[in-house]
């Protein structure tokens, strides 16, 4: 990889429309990078219906001054295209942010992902799946522009241009990278690694961070699992999709090589994320770096007189979708239960010879006790509260 492919810009700006022109002028505009393509499709996350001020969703005027400047660069047909988060439609997403007129009058067609159809795309050297589903329309496109928010996330500490991905999935498929390994121990890390396998064969051309409204942290009672909006007006933008994931993780105080997704993006050759390396160009690093709040479910009180978490402080993902399970389940079913320990992490310790066992996630399978596992790593909290309620075999495999 030569020294010009890992260069990412950084703009920091009070009008979202001009820093977006100007991150995408600093690394060469999209003229040169649009020759001879037909179909550009622009990836914003539109997954949630959450205005951009709560940093839950892409700032409108990234999308729009995007679509301005791929039809400036020459595109014959620039799509905007989503496939919203399970259980949310990204037709109404697009009323609900007022999104179409502005978008079709700059020349876009908006792509609802959640009615196309899908396709079987092989995986070389897949370390999850051997295939993957994606939509059409995104593996029909000839460039793919991924346009997420920058923000926490408490499976993958951040949410970025790879995350921002899964949104060319079906749902069937989004479930299923969720809970790869629940079943059956492949891979350590299998939501990060199903991410990269479809990142590896679906890869974005071109990545614009929506930084001017982002997220940190966990806010209890916010739809889904948000956190609450910071304010950076900056984008951030590259053609290496590993390198401005990693020039964005740095700005939000995170070393890139310890967020697992980044750092196993790089292992497997899908961009550059040592810093060192990376080229980074208009307003200096140490002028927007800030310290974001990682995504916790820490602060949520747990109060269950018949349960006990015992947790090994080395092991947050499934100490956190465990919370976020037992956060979601009614009083009955928490009694239902009965007396219970859970026991979550390499070295966690029981406190009681009396109290039944639940061994939480591919580590726990293997400390000296006997039990219920659930497996997965980590196991997701959808399948963590179906197994807690004798529900695990209602899943549709």
């Amino acid at each position: 990889m030569n020294r010009e492919q890992t260069v990412v810009s950084i703009v920091r700006g009070k009008d979202p429309r001009v820093i977006t022109r100007e991150a995408i002028s600093l690394i060469g505009g999209l003229g040169p990078a649009l020759k001879a393509v037909d179909t550009v499709l622009i990836k914003p996350n539109f997954g949630v219906d959450m205005p951009s001020t709560t940093g839950g969703t892409t700032n409108p005027l990234v999308v729009l001054t995007l679509i301005e400047l791929a039809k400036e660069a020459g595109a014959k047909r620039v799509l905007v295209g989503e496939s919203s988060v399970v259980g949310y439609n990204a037709g109404k997403i697009f009323d609900f942010l007022g999104v179409r007129e502005p978008f079709e009058r700059a020349g876009a067609e908006l792509v609802n992902m959640d009615s196309d159809k899908s396709v079987k795309v092989e995986v070389p050297n897949g370390k999850v799946f051997e295939n993957i589903r994606v939509h059409r329309t995104a593996w029909e496109s000839d460039f793919i522009i991924s346009v997420p928010v920058m923000k926490t996330h408490f499976q993958t500490v951040v949410s970025l241009g790879l995350k921002n991905m899964k949104g060319t999935l079906p749902d069937s498929t989004k479930k299923l990278s969720h809970r790869i390994g629940v079943r059956q121990r492949k891979e350590e890390f299998e939501l990060e690694h199903s991410i990269l396998d479809l990142n590896s064969v679906l890869t974005p051309r071109l990545t614009v961070i929506d930084g001017v409204v982002a997220q940190e942290g966990y806010k209890p009672g916010s739809p889904g699992v948000t956190g609450s909006p910071v304010p950076m007006d900056i984008v951030v933008a590259g053609f290496d999709p590993v390198a401005t994931d990693a020039t964005a993780a740095n700005l939000m105080g995170f070393d890139p090589m310890e967020v697992p997704l980044i750092k196993r993006a790089f292992e497997r050759g899908l961009g550059e994320a040592r810093i060192e390396m990376i080229k980074t160009i208009g307003t200096p690093v140490n002028q927007v770096r800030r310290k974001f709040r990682a995504a916790s479910l820490e602060g949520i009180e747990l109060t269950h007189k018949n349960l006990r978490l015992c947790v090994d402080k080395g092991c947050s993902g499934c100490r956190e979708t465990t919370i976020l399970a037992l956060a979601g389940m009614e009083a009955d079913e928490i009694s239902g239960i009965g007396e219970a320990e859970l026991l979550i992490g390499q070295q966690a310790e029981a406190n009681s010879s009396e109290w039944k066992k639940i061994l939480i996630g591919n580590c726990a399978k293997d400390l000296p006790y006997e039990g219920y596992n659930i497996e997965g790593c980590p196991p997701p909290s959808f399948y963590i509260k179906k197994c807690l309620k004798g529900e695990e075999d209602t899943i549709d495999w």
